[in-house]
């Protein structure tokens, strides 16, 4: 390592005078990205080479370094159309199980 940096991993991302600092061309899509195809196949490398079985990355909370995922969640009428089935087919159920228990 030369001065905390796996070699090849340090990344300068220049910032725009249009733009709040690097916020406004560094999104979690470069991010990502710079992770998959640099630091995750150098890191690797690196342990393997000096005999480490596991290596940590340590991120602040900046917004690049996450994003939302899309939430999968089950409708109501998921459940609702599960119970109508079984209240169909005279197939007892308990009105507070969950559509897993169903």
């Amino acid at each position: 390592m030369d001065g905390g940096f796996v070699p090849g991993c340090g990344l300068i991302w220049g910032a725009s005078k249009y733009t709040e600092g690097c916020h406004g061309n560094f999104n979690y899509q470069n991010y990502e990205k710079f992770m998959k195809e640099v630091v995750v196949p150098r890191l690797k490398e690196f342990a393997r080479l000096h005999g480490y079985d596991t290596v940590a990355i340590v991120l602040d909370n900046a917004s690049h370094h996450s994003r939302l995922m899309p939430q999968f969640r089950r409708p109501k009428r998921v459940k609702k159309e599960i119970q109508q089935w079984l209240t169909d087919h005279r197939i007892e159920f308990g009105a507070r199980e969950l559509v897993a228990e169903l």
